[in-house]
């Protein structure tokens, strides 16, 4: 064949790497680059040489070259893109991997990198129907086989993830990440046996193979073995130090040991590697608020918030931390905006009328209250709630009511009782207080708060001796509340 002949040489090449003649190969791509350096065909073959052998900076070079040809070329826009994915180059990797799907839709391979890049952002959804597409197009790929599997496990979708991590083995028995992945498949399905055989033929594979330790740290810590555990996830940063991945593994395993100072630390670590890894970067602020380290944590909280105003789980981890330091205004501000976010959560709107409550915000906890009873009609605590609020404005028979329709909703409640018979202790109407009181010590008779209160009530009517026996239990109960008892006395 002469040089000369792109096409013949092409042939040749692929024939050549057909044969596992890839020295060969090589030299004939190099000759005909030579002679026709504009070929981003041949040249494109070469960068993927490069990949395959994860000679990721000259593939780089090539398909860098690709481009100044050809600025629309697909396939070295998605290469390129996985490349600077892999060098953390999140910035210019994710326009690169969208650009080349947009302008080859049917390329296959398009898709599976850009799914890949979707995955290690934790947007598993969408990775998912990128590789659905990219497997529908070429079902016969081990690689779109293995990834996808991957991803249907992050999906919880188990019986696909064995289908098709067990196909990419059929077409490549010696892929030790796909036996590691179907290992974690087995386990969640439950066939003990089967997993460790699969752990053990990806180990023989490639015993430094860090997805078989990645799954085998799981394993043990499914077994609750968190010594074992830690062991595999160190060894994976020892044997891959920019594996982010390993480090926040390892970072909630000494969160779940209690270890926060260690776990903040290594969420550190991950972060360095990997800064836009939301899950990490929520772990961080988690264990730097258990380790006490308030204002560190609501700064990565409000860090997360600024990128994502939507996150509604940093806006909830951000009013706990509000809440750990006794900021109710803060908590506030942040409960109304989760509860702008999910309008129809009445939890969140008891929470709000409540902080409201704390606050001596009384109009606006009433309103809310107002809301949440027509919305739960059948919920007693958000009538009791209002019943607090509403003896709080000075709207005692309006409390009386909230409170009767609570015990109506849960008959014989001590709280409900108690809350009441104050209510009518305040309107002096005696007779229905003590029934009241006597209903409350029923359901609870070891409440001393309910018969303090009750001693004042019979101690205001000059029943000086039912008082006392009140007030005798009440001591009994709780020793220290005697001296209250004595300052009401001698008033």
């Amino acid at each position: 064949i002469k040089p000369s002949h792109e096409n013949g040489m092409r042939l040749y090449m692929s024939l050549c790497l057909s044969c596992g003649s890839e020295k060969e190969a090589k030299d004939i791509i190099m000759k005909t680059l030579n002679t026709h350096p504009e070929n981003t065909a041949v040249r494109f073959d070469l960068a993927e040489m490069y990949y395959r052998k994860n000679n990721l900076t000259p593939a780089e070079e090539e398909c860098r070259k690709i481009l100044g040809f050809d600025p629309e070329h697909s396939g070295a826009k998605s290469m390129l893109g996985i490349i600077c994915f892999k060098h953390g180059n999140y910035a210019d990797a994710q326009p690169l991997l969208e650009q080349s799907v947009r302008k080859s839709p049917e390329n296959p391979f398009a898709r599976l990198n850009y799914g890949i890049f979707l995955m290690d952002k934790g947007m598993h959804e969408e990775a998912y129907e990128q590789l659905v597409t990219a497997y529908e197009i070429k079902s016969d790929d081990d690689e779109i086989n293995y990834r996808l599997g991957a991803c249907s496990l992050m999906l919880q979708k188990y019986d696909k993830a064995e289908i098709h991590l067990k196909k990419s083995l059929e077409l490549n028995p010696n892929s030790a990440g796909a036996h590691s992945k179907l290992a974690l498949v087995l386990q969640k399905k439950g066939f003990d046996k089967e997993v460790e055989e699969e752990l053990y033929k990806a180990l023989e594979l490639e015993p430094d193979n860090a997805d078989a330790h990645l799954a085998l740290g799981q394993i043990y810590l499914g077994k609750n073995d968190l010594e074992a555990a830690e062991r595999e996830y160190l060894k994976i940063t020892s044997l891959q130090p920019q594996n982010a991945e390993a480090y926040t593994l390892l970072a909630q395993l000494f969160y779940n040991n209690g270890n926060y100072g260690k776990s903040a630390e290594t969420y550190l670590t991950a972060l360095g590697l990997k800064p836009d890894d939301i899950k990490s970067r929520h772990g961080y602020a988690a264990a730097l608020l258990k380790a006490g380290k308030k204002e560190e944590a609501q700064a990565e909280y409000l860090r997360i918030i600024a990128v994502n105003p939507a996150d509604y789980k940093a806006h909830q981890c951000l009013c706990a931390a509000y809440a750990a330091e006794g900021n109710t205004e803060k908590v506030l501000e942040e409960t109304r905006l989760m509860s702008g976010m999910k309008p129809g959560d009445s939890a969140l709107k008891f929470n709000l009328a409540m902080t409201c409550y704390e606050l001596k915000k009384y109009d606006e906890a009433q309103a809310i209250m107002t809301e949440m009873m027509e919305m739960e009609p059948s919920n007693p605590r958000a009538f009791y709630m209002a019943g607090n609020i509403a003896s709080r404005l000075v709207r005692y028979d309006e409390a009386k009511e909230y409170y009767g329709k609570a015990l109506k909703l849960r008959p014989g409640d001590a709280t409900y009782h108690f809350a009441l018979a104050e209510i009518h202790h305040e309107l002096t109407e005696y007779d229905e207080a003590e029934k009241e009181f006597k209903k409350s010590i029923e359901g609870n008779p070891n409440s001393a708060e309910t018969y303090m209160r009750y001693g004042f009530m019979l101690h205001e009517q000059n029943k000086f001796k039912e008082a006392d026996k009140q007030f005798q239990k009440t001591v009994e109960l709780k020793p220290e509340l005697s001296r209250k008892i004595e300052d009401k006395k001698n008033r």
